[in-house]
Formats: structure tokens, sequence, C-alpha cells
């Protein structure tokens, strides 16, 4: 089956089985079609791939048969073409069912991904060694069945992208390195994002990064993000942080917690958290470092020369060390 047509293909599926060839189909349908061996999917829109049954769990460039789960392996991800814009699966969290745990396997994407589900697990196996794109990697994951958190558990090799956005409803934990290796490029994690509709809290997460991980943008212009609940969250860091150009730290509903194992290293640094926070810095500039809670204190450890744009308490006590 080949289309030459510009369109936006969607995938609706009810019930996956595992099938020898590449499997896909069009339309609100109850059970995949396989296209024949050698068929393709050529476009330049987006690829939408989504669970018609509600809080289904998906699994994405693994092997089939998984039980009750989509599965969208290696070979159904071999025929989507190269000149698609991109590929997005799991519900949206405005849609009326949703997708339930997302597993995404190592695969190189020669086109921008996009995982969403109510939990988000990056295990570091498949068919491949690392998980890599060249245009982008997202992930997203809201209030649903699963915990609305992301786990990037170990891996040997980096997961790397121009772009990598993870946004989670709950925490993120982050054991493997991560990589945006090109110029411009951004990391960009967020937890606690969003409001429950459960009775849950509200915008509370928090980012941890274990002592074996690290993130960093290693190109020109590469910037790094990282942003704990508003009302709730930590970002617990005990790895290194490096980015080629400028770095956002907020914590403003928690603290910003370095272990001896971990340093910011930037051109210019930007920390902001709500309660006692200790920073240790490998930077050219501080614009700005806040901390918002009454009577709560900042202390910044710096290995080099520094320039301090500013630098607030709220009634707390402030330490700088060079």
């Amino acid at each position: 089956v080949r289309y030459y047509r510009p369109y936006t293909y969607t995938v609706w599926v009810r019930q996956a089985y595992t099938v020898d060839v590449p499997v896909v189909t069009y339309g609100p349908v109850e059970v995949l079609k396989t296209v024949p061996a050698g068929g393709s999917i050529n476009g330049t829109g987006d690829v939408y791939i989504r669970n018609a049954s509600a809080d289904l769990a998906v699994r994405v460039g693994g092997s089939p048969g998984v039980a009750n789960t989509l599965n969208i392996t290696k070979d159904v991800l071999d025929t989507i073409s190269s000149g698609a814009k991109s590929i997005v699966i799991g519900r949206d969290e405005n849609d009326s069912i949703l997708t339930g745990v997302a597993t995404l396997d190592n695969y190189h994407f020669d086109k921008a991904i996009h995982v969403r589900g109510s939990q988000i697990e990056v295990p570091g196996t498949g068919s491949f060694a690392d998980l890599t794109s060249t245009a982008k990697i997202e992930l997203t994951a809201y209030e649903g069945s699963g915990n609305g958190d992301i786990q990037f558990h170990s891996n040997a090799s980096p997961i790397v992208a121009p772009t990598f956005l993870a946004t989670a409803f709950r925490d993120v934990q982050v054991d493997t390195d991560i990589e945006s290796d090109a110029a411009n490029g951004l990391i960009q994690i967020k937890a606690g994002q969003g409001a429950s509709s459960t009775g849950g809290a509200n915008n509370s997460g928090s980012i941890f990064l274990d002592p074996a991980a690290s993130i960093a943008t290693t190109a020109t212009g590469g910037n790094i993000i990282l942003e704990a609940g508003l009302s709730d969250g930590d970002v617990l860091l005990s790895g290194p942080i490096s980015s080629a150009n400028n770095m956002s730290i907020h914590a403003l509903g928690g603290r910003i917690i370095q272990t001896p194992s971990s340093e910011l290293t930037a051109i210019n640094l930007e920390a902001r958290a709500k309660e006692d926070t200790h920073l240790r810095t490998n930077v050219d500039n501080i614009t700005l470092a806040e901390i918002t809670g009454i009577g709560e204190s900042l202390t910044i450890e710096e290995r080099n020369d520094l320039i301090v744009t500013e630098a607030r308490t709220n009634e707390g006590d402030f330490s700088l060390t060079t």
C-alpha cells in the first residue's frame, strides 16, 4: 500500500494482534490490518497512531507479542517513510479516552517522535543500542491509569536528539545520559505539570538525576531547562549537567539539591527555588539566583571566577564561595 499525498495519517487501534509483517490501518476500525510485505506509509505530514480502547498500554520499537498492548514494533516503524514530518503515538490528555503505560524502546528515528500516555517508561532496551532522533524526542505523561511519571532507565548509550522534551504530570526520574548534539539544541524536562481532575495534588512533581546519569547540550547555543512542580516539587541532582549556553532550573514549590558529585556547567545560569538551596556551579554568570520562601537560605559554591548579576532571598541567609 503506497500513499503519495502529503496528508496526516491516523491509526486507530482497538486491539493489537501479533503478525509477521508490518501492520497499519486507517479509520476507526476494530482490529489492525496488514500492510503487505514491502508496503510503506509515504507522505510529508504527521503519522498518528492511537489506541481505540481506553487505557490500552503501548510499546514502541520493541518486539511483537506483548499481551494487552498495542505493539508498534520496529517493523511497523520501518514502514514509515523518511519524508513524514513526525510520528505521534498515544492519546492526547484531552481525548475522551486515554492511553495507559507507554514504553519507548531504543530506535533510531529519522524524524520527530512524540509519545503520550499516563505513564512513560524508557527502558534502554530494544533492537538498537540507543535511542536517537534526527529531529526531536518528545514525551508527555498525564494523569490517568498510570502513575503520571516518566522513567528513563539506565542505558549504556545516551539518548540523543537535537530537541528533547519530557513533560510529566508527576515525577521525572533520569537514570541515563541525555544529550542534545545540535547547534541551538534544547533539553527541557518538566515535572509536576497540571491540575488533578481526581482530587490529587495539583502541579506536584520532582526531577531526579541519578549519580551515573548526566544531561548535556554539546553544541553552540544549546540550552537546558529543568522545572519541578509549581505547588510542590524538588530538583534533586546527583549527576552533572552541562549546557553550551544557558541553563534554567526552577523548583518554585520546593528546593534545588545537589550532591557533591553534581556540578552545573553553563555560560549563564538562572536558578529559582522556594526552599533552602545549595548550588555547585562552574558557570560564567549567574543571571538570577532566587529563594522565595521566608527565611530560606541560598548557598553557592563556584569552582572559578563568577559574575553574579542578581541574587536574592526572602529574609534568608546567602553564602557565596569561589
